[in-house]
C-alpha cells in the first residue's frame, strides 16, 4: 500500500469542516493548517507575504534574489551556508509532499506557490477532481473525470508555458518548454475526442429514455449536496441492500438506477453524483452526461442534510439549486430533509421550523435509515405524478382470460391505485393522462367492461394507500 501523501493546508476560512472532509476522503495526512483571517486571498501567495514566509521557514525553503547573493560578504556567505543546512534539516523533518489551498487559485498564484514552496500545489478543484478519479469505476465516469481534469489543467499549463518562454522555468513541472507545448496540444485534441464520445453516449441514453416513456415508467432522480444521504435513501426506496453506501464525500460518482420496492407502478430511482459549491462551469459541463439524468427525470428528490447548521443548510441548498433550477422547474422538485434521527427532539423541532420557513411546508422530513421513509416519499411521488391525470374507475369480468392480459396493458398506460375482486368483477382504480383515456376506453369496451372517468380535479381517493 503506497504511503499517504503528507500535506499542509492554506485557508482564510474559519469554517474548515468541508475541506478537512475532502482531505480525509482522498486519504491524505494533514500535517499543519496555515490559517490567516482576511477578506480575500493575497493575489500572489494566497496568504499574506509575511505568513507565506513563515511557511517557507517551516518547510526549510527560502527565496533569495540574485542581487542579494552578489552583495553578501564572505562572513555572510558562511552564515548563509549554516542557515542552508538548518533549512535542509527542517525540510527533511517536515517531509511535506503538497500544499492544499482551500479555494480555487489562479494560474499565476499556482505558479508562485509551487515555485516559492517547492511543493505540488493542489487547490480545492484539483482536490475534488483527485477524489473523482479515485471513485471513477465505469468507463463513462473515467471519461468524465479525464475531461474535467484536462479542462482544469489547460490554464495552468498555459501559465507555465508563458513563464518558460520568459526564461523563469524550463517548463511545466520541470519539463522542457517543447514538451509542454506538445502536451498542451495533445490535451486539447483529447478534450475534443472525449466530447465526441459523449455525443454517442448521450444518443444511447436518449434511446433508453424513450423506451421508459413508452412503458409509462416514472423516473425519479435523487439529487443533493454530497454526503446528504442519497445512496442510503436509494437503498431504502428500492429495498436493495447491495446499493453502495459510505459516509464519505462523493461515494457515488456514476449514476445508479434501481426499481422502486413498491411494484404497483413502474418507478425508477437514479442516484447521481453529489453537488458541491464553487465548481467552475467547465467542471460542471464535464459531468453534463450524468447531470442529464437529473434534468430529464420526471421528478427530482432534492435531499438536504438537516443535521447541518442553518448556515450550512442555506449554503448547500443554494449550491444545489444553482445547478438544478436552470434546467429543472421547481414544480418537479420534492424537498427531502434527511437525517432527522441525528437530532434531539428539541433540535428537530427547531430545524423543522427553519426548513418550513426557508424551503416550504411541502418538505418531507425523514431518516433514510427508517423503513417509514419509503412510505412517506412514495406517497409524495405518487401525489405529484397524479397531477394532470384523471381518476378512472374500471370494472372488468374476472372470469375472462383476456382480462389478465389487459391488466398489463392498463398498468403500462396508467397508474393503478387499487385492484379488488367483488361479485365476480375486477374493480380497478387508476390515474391516466388525458391523451391515454381513449386507449383505455378501447381496452375496457373490448372486454365488455365499464369505465367511469372522473374530472381531473377529483382528489377524493388517495393514489397511494
Amino acid at each position: 500500500m503506497p504511503e499517504k501523501k503528507r500535506v499542509i493546508l492554506f485557508t482564510i476560512k474559519e469554517e474548515q469542516g468541508e475541506i478537512l472532509s475532502l482531505i480525509d476522503t482522498i486519504g491524505y495526512e494533514l500535517v499543519k493548517v496555515f490559517y490567516q483571517k482576511r477578506r480575500k486571498p493575497d493575489p500572489n501567495y494566497f496568504l499574506g507575504k509575511g505568513r507565506f514566509e513563515e511557511v517557507q521557514e517551516f518547510l526549510g525553503v527560502k527565496d533569495e534574489d540574485e542581487e542579494d547573493k552578489e552583495l553578501r560578504t564572505i562572513v555572510e556567505k558562511i552564515e548563509g551556508k549554516k542557515k542552508e543546512k538548518e533549512r535542509k534539516k527542517r525540510r527533511e523533518e517536515a517531509d511535506i509532499d503538497a500544499v492544499i489551498v482551500d479555494a480555487s487559485v489562479r494560474p499565476g498564484q499556482h505558479y508562485r506557490l509551487e515555485m516559492g514552496l517547492e511543493l505540488e500545489c493542489i487547490d480545492r478543484i484539483g482536490l475534488i477532481l483527485s477524489i473523482f478519479k479515485e471513485h471513477a469505476h465505469t468507463r463513462e465516469a473515467k471519461l468524465q473525470v479525464e475531461l474535467a481534469r484536462l479542462q482544469y489543467q489547460l490554464p495552468l499549463i498555459k501559465e507555465w508555458v508563458h513563464r518558460g518562454k520568459e526564461g523563469e522555468k524550463p517548463g511545466f513541472m520541470g519539463g522542457g518548454a517543447y514538451d509542454v507545448d506538445v502536451y498542451y496540444l495533445m490535451a486539447k485534441r483529447r478534450i475534443s475526442r472525449i466530447k465526441r464520445m459523449f455525443q454517442d453516449i448521450e444518443k444511447d441514453r436518449e434511446v433508453k429514455r424513450e423506451i421508459r416513456r413508452k412503458g409509462n415508467t416514472t423516473v425519479v432522480a435523487i439529487a443533493g449536496y454530497t454526503n446528504a444521504g442519497k445512496s442510503t435513501l436509494l437503498r431504502t426506496l428500492s429495498g436493495d441492500d447491495n446499493v453502495y453506501v459510505d459516509d464519505k464525500l462523493f461515494a457515488t460518482l456514476s449514476p445508479v438506477t434501481r426499481r422502486a420496492k413498491d411494484r404497483r407502478r413502474p418507478v425508477l430511482f437514479t442516484d447521481t453524483v453529489g453537488f458541491i459549491d464553487d465548481l467552475p462551469t467547465e467542471t460542471i459541463e464535464a459531468f453534463m452526461s450524468t447531470l442529464e439524468e437529473i434534468f430529464t427525470a420526471d421528478l427530482v428528490l432534492l435531499v438536504i442534510d438537516i443535521s447541518d447548521s442553518e448556515d450550512e443548510i442555506r449554503r448547500k441548498l443554494k449550491a444545489s439549486l444553482d445547478i438544478l433550477l436552470p434546467d429543472v422547474g421547481n414544480d418537479r422538485i420534492i424537498y427531502v430533509a434527511n437525517k432527522t434521527d441525528t437530532l434531539s427532539e428539541r433540535g428537530k423541532e427547531r430545524k423543522i421550523a427553519f426548513v418550513i420557513n426557508n424551503i416550504g411546508n411541502d418538505t418531507i422530513f425523514i431518516s433514510a435509515l427508517d423503513g417509514d421513509a419509503r412510505t412517506r416519499v412514495m406517497r409524495k411521488i405518487y401525489s405529484r405524478v397524479k397531477k394532470g391525470r384523471n381518476r378512472v374507475f374500471i370494472k372488468l369480468p374476472a372470469e375472462k382470460e383476456e382480462t389478465y392480459r389487459a391488466i398489463n396493458e392498463i398498468k403500462r398506460i396508467a397508474i393503478v391505485s387499487s385492484m379488488d375482486f367483488k361479485d365476480e368483477r375486477l374493480e380497478i382504480t387508476a390515474y391516466v393522462l388525458r391523451d391515454k383515456i381513449d386507449h383505455l376506453e378501447h381496452i375496457v369496451s373490448g372486454l365488455k367492461g365499464e369505465i367511469i372517468v372522473f374530472p381531473e380535479k377529483d382528489d377524493d381517493v388517495p393514489l397511494y394507500a
